[in-house]
């Protein structure tokens, strides 16, 4: 099955392997060659960089990590800081050890989270806001330095034999969700580094149910709990509180529950089951397949033209239900059930699949544009959707593909 990009290619993140090629604008295969060896498993995509995790295709077959991209905060790896890797790069085992155990990679502005199957949990590059944990902070995070910048996190004292279930990678924090449904932030969301009570890292409990998912974005979080209900903390100066803006920054992280209103035919509440978060805007996807979004919408990222939607929450209009949707940093990624893959927002880039500064149509990028739906169907690419494996970035995104149908003889 072909890996497709689309989007900025300034650092090589597109992995197409010409930076010559600055803008990728329609959904081109990147170098990265599985053939029938090899499956992907899961991908991540920082501000200017790529990773996929692969495992050869036989039962417990062994796990690699591939990397492209930039590497300038040593994101993609222990290679040489500032380098720039333009093709796929398959790293060395002797790299990333750790590399057999692993199970999610995710990515953040310039650095880069893993999983492992025991719960801890490995960081790769920048952390000068202590976005990959800092030494010190012994009462919740337990963090072992390796070499070239590779830190690894294990939980500690408060948190017993609790471990990591889940991590999302922001531009200068890491979100951590626990067995126990607690939420851990690392690092900042405001401009400087943050010293919180518990070292660099703010532990944020669960209110009425354990969290089992949530989402960075660049000030704020937004995190699912096990029933359903979203929150969010942090900045609401784009509204993505789902309340009016407020220009003050928030910086006491109280949690706010998020009211929506999608139901099914029947009528009864369509279950929120994942979210995600861009820099300012957040997205929520339902058991059935709708898709509710809030925030920052000045790029036409929630699936709307109207900027006035900002404050509010709104149910995106789409033709067919959705099976995933993914934020970059002011755009969003849909792929529905069927595997066609829509974008909205901003794509400066060419990361709506179409050149264009952002997705609302041309001739009405304006404040007085008319509310409606704005989403942009990208042709020529369908999705795998069993599972979905895609990622977005800064202003580029990554999936798996359905390879192309064979013609009838």
């Amino acid at each position: 099955m072909p890996l497709v990009t689309c989007g900025s290619n300034e650092f090589g993140q597109a992995g197409i392997g010409d930076l010559r090629v600055e803008h990728v604008t329609s959904p081109t295969p990147a170098l990265l060659e599985l053939g029938g060896t090899w499956r992907l498993l899961r991908l991540a995509a920082g501000g200017a960089h790529s990773v996929a995790l692969v495992q050869a295709s036989h039962t417990g077959g062994e796990k690699r990590l591939v990397a492209w991209g930039s590497n300038r905060s040593g994101q993609i790896g222990p290679l040489r800081h500032g380098e720039v890797i333009e093709t796929p790069f398959w790293l060395p085992p002797s790299t990333c050890a750790f590399a057999q155990k692993l199970v999610d990679v995710v990515a953040g502005h310039e650095h880069t989270l893993f999983l492992l199957d025991d719960g801890t949990c490995v960081a790769w590059g920048a952390n000068q806001y202590g976005q990959c944990g800092v030494p010190g902070a012994s009462s919740v995070l337990h963090v072992e330095a390796g070499a070239a910048g590779c830190r690894t996190l294990r939980l500690a004292g408060m948190f017993g034999e609790s471990r990591v279930l889940q991590l999302s990678g922001g531009v200068r924090s890491s979100l951590l969700v626990t067995s126990c449904g607690a939420a851990l932030v690392l690092g900042g969301l405001h401009q400087k580094r943050t010293k919180y009570p518990h070292g660099h890292v703010f532990v944020l409990d669960c209110v009425d149910a354990p969290f089992v998912q949530g989402a960075c974005g660049s000030k704020h979080l937004v995190l699912l709990d096990n029933k359903g209900q979203v929150w969010v903390a942090g900045s609401n100066r784009f509204g993505q509180h789902a309340t009016p803006s407020s220009s003050a920054e928030s910086h006491d992280f109280k949690l706010v529950r998020i009211e929506h209103s999608v139901r099914d035919p029947s009528g009864h509440p369509d279950r929120v089951t994942s979210v995600s978060s861009g820099w300012f805007h957040c997205a929520a996807l339902t058991q059935g397949g709708r898709v509710v979004s809030w925030g920052r919408n000045d790029m036409g990222q929630l699936g709307f033209h109207a900027h006035s939607l900002s404050g509010s929450i709104f149910q995106v209009e789409l033709p067919e239900p959705c099976a995933a949707v993914l934020c970059g940093s002011e755009f969003s990624l849909l792929v529905s059930k069927s595997g066609s893959v829509s974008c909205c927002g901003w794509g400066e880039h060419g990361n709506l699949g179409v050149h264009t500064h952002t997705g609302l149509p041309l001739g009405t990028e304006t404040d007085e544009a008319s509310p409606g739906a704005i989403i942009r169907k990208v042709p020529s690419v369908h999705a795998q959707t069993r599972p979905v494996v895609a990622a977005c970035g800064g202003a580029h995104w990554v999936l798996l593909a359905q390879p192309p149908c064979e013609p009838a003889e």
